[in-house]
């Protein structure tokens, strides 16, 4: 049987045969062309199986959920907040002993850099966050074409013997903790201290000021020496050696006895290396100053009235009048004391007085002058009203003798001669001694007394009124 092919259906059968022989000149074409290297030749995680890569950071697998670190202090606030989540994985990772450290140096923003991580980096594990939970990928690459700002952390930890310091990096997109890796190094050894220079044997000495002292007396007590980097005490023994006190520094310094007795102040000096020595010096205390002698001046100011006599012989008024005026001089007093409020002076004061006399006749008159000498020898008990002050203020009376001189006027044309008696008198005197220093014996003085004293002429009996007041002024050493 014969078949036909109609003319629409033979052109469509050229049109394909034309059409595939197309397609078939362009594959020979392709395949004579070169082929462009693989994907694999730039693969920038080449070797890493893809469930070791990473090709974007941040987003659902995010360790912090999303929040992102762009400061030291956001740092800071996530690792608190997610620091469980950290912990689990350091120890998982086996680095359980550097926790503390990691977190101590976030806490304090110590060992803290700025970095940046590219593809290809790798880190030996990275954490991220899978089904909400924290885990991680050991180990770990940077895939795709991204790159990350981070924070890098040096955390040193201490073995005792060698310091290792681990490398982490933080992604500041996320939280995403990575472990780059750590360094191990000797712990570097200290010098060997310098010998100590020699240290010089110490030696010291005590004095004191005064040796001899009464009770509540002040004392002073210096101290001289070496003792290199050490120090020194003193130490105050009684006369059974028995310590009763010790004299701090500052030296010099100052101390004070309630009882009498001979005392031992012993030093012990130490230096820096423990060496010592030791001196020593002696104190004697006495309950109070058995003595004091005081020289003075004298100021004596007369305070009684003036004689005065008056007649009218022939009916012609004669008056006359006798007076004595200040006089000046010196004295010497010695008190012995039986304890340390009550003591006996006994003082000789000797000076000289002025005297006028004046005599007046009808209308004339005239004055003369002349000095009168003044002894006095006085004794009475003094009666001590501060013996616990530096100040030693007191009173006291007494009895005593007056010798005063004759004297001689001339007036108008006429003499007077007046010849005094011995007077005993009766008395009283107040006086204060201030010492120079906190230990010395020497003391200031000053003092007033007050006399009952009434001059009678032997010639005319006539008596007059003296009744001085002495001013004192000068020393007073204690013995």
């Amino acid at each position: 049987m014969k078949t036909s092919i109609s003319k629409k259906d033979a052109a469509y059968a050229v049109k394909v045969t034309v059409a595939f022989m197309t397609m078939c000149a362009v594959a020979v074409v392709l395949m004579a062309v070169p082929r462009p290297a693989s994907a694999a030749t730039n693969d920038v995680c080449a070797g890493f199986p893809l469930k070791n890569r990473v090709n974007a950071l941040g987003g659902r697998n995010s360790l912090s959920e999303g929040s992102q670190a762009n400061s030291v202090a956001d740092l800071q606030s996530l690792f608190i907040k997610y620091e469980d989540d950290l912990r689990q994985i350091l120890v998982e990772n086996g680095l359980a002993d550097a926790a503390e450290p990691l977190f101590g140096a976030v806490a304090n923003g110590e060992g803290i850099s700025e970095g940046t991580v590219t593809p290809g980096d790798s880190f030996q594990w990275m954490a991220w966050r899978k089904r909400g939970k924290p885990a991680s990928t050991n180990p770990t690459c940077l895939a795709g074409d991204q790159s990350y700002d981070t924070f890098e952390i040096e955390v040193p930890t201490d073995s005792g013997q060698n310091i290792t310091t681990h490398s982490f990096t933080v992604p500041k997109i996320c939280l995403n903790l990575a472990y780059n890796g750590s360094d191990t190094a000797a712990k570097p050894v200290a010098a060997a201290a310098p010998a100590p220079a020699p240290v010089a044997a110490p030696n010291c000495a005590i004095t004191v000021d005064p040796a001899s002292a009464q009770v509540d007396m002040p004392i002073e007590v210096a101290v001289s020496g070496s003792w290199q980097g050490g120090d020194i005490a003193v130490e105050v023994l009684d006369g059974t050696g028995v310590q009763v006190m010790t004299v701090a520094p500052p030296y010099p310094n100052t101390v004070t006895f309630s009882e009498p007795g001979t005392y031992t102040l012993r030093g012990t000096a130490t230096n820096s290396a423990g060496a010592s020595a030791i001196c020593e010096t002696q104190v004697v205390v006495d309950r109070v100053a058995r003595w004091t002698l005081r020289p003075f001046l004298a100021l004596l100011y007369p305070t009684g009235d003036d004689f005065t006599e008056s007649s009218t012989p022939g009916g012609v008024l004669r008056a006359s009048n006798d007076s004595f005026d200040d006089g000046f001089g010196a004295g010497i007093s010695a008190e012995y004391h039986f304890s340390d409020r009550l003591g006996l002076e006994a003082a000789l004061i000797l000076a000289g007085l002025d005297s006028e006399y004046m005599l007046d006749i009808g209308e004339r008159w005239e004055t003369d002058e002349d000095d009168v000498s003044f002894a006095s020898l006085t004794i009475g008990p003094n009666f001590h009203l501060t013996p616990d002050h530096r100040a030693d203020l007191y009173v006291g009376p007494f009895i005593g003798l007056v010798n005063l001189g004759s004297v001689s006027y001339n007036a108008l044309g006429e003499t007077r001669s007046r010849d005094f008696d011995n007077d005993f008198v009766l008395g009283a005197q107040i006086g204060i001694d201030v010492p120079f220093s906190q230990a010395s014996l020497w003391n200031f003085h000053a003092g007033l007394l007050y006399m009952d004293l009434t001059a009678e002429d032997k010639l005319s009996n006539d008596k007059i009124d003296v009744d001085p007041l002495i001013f004192t002024l000068g020393l007073a050493r204690h013995f």
